[in-house]
């Protein structure tokens, strides 16, 4: 699956939100990172990717894209784990931090 890029938007009733980004094009291998309120996006160092490979976090992931694909349930279980880990990591903290004000936010 590849896309330009993934997001989830979790919309609660207190009509706070927390949007979940990949900035990658292969949702199926990416982490993604949780951005809590428009503050901590906007302030987000996000490099845009040239349309050469680069050392930007899209092509970094495009280039282990085309190496998982190529064994895709071998390589994608040398990392899974991890990127698992990482995610539930970034929930509980998301979860602590999100009904703090916006200057708490921008840790993420």
């Amino acid at each position: 699956s590849q896309t330009t890029c993934s997001f989830v938007v979790d919309l609660r009733s207190d009509k706070s939100f927390t949007v979940w980004v990949t900035g990658t094009s292969a949702p199926c291998i990416s982490v993604f990172k949780p951005i809590v309120g428009i503050d901590s996006f906007t302030n987000e160092s996000w490099s845009v990717p040239g349309t050469k490979r680069d050392s930007s976090l899209w092509w970094t992931n495009e280039m282990l894209h085309r190496e998982v694909i190529v064994d895709y349930v071998r390589r994608l279980a040398l990392f899974k784990e991890d990127r698992d880990d990482l995610e539930e990591k970034f929930l509980q903290k998301e979860k602590k931090i999100r009904e703090k004000g916006p200057e708490d936010r921008k840790e993420f």
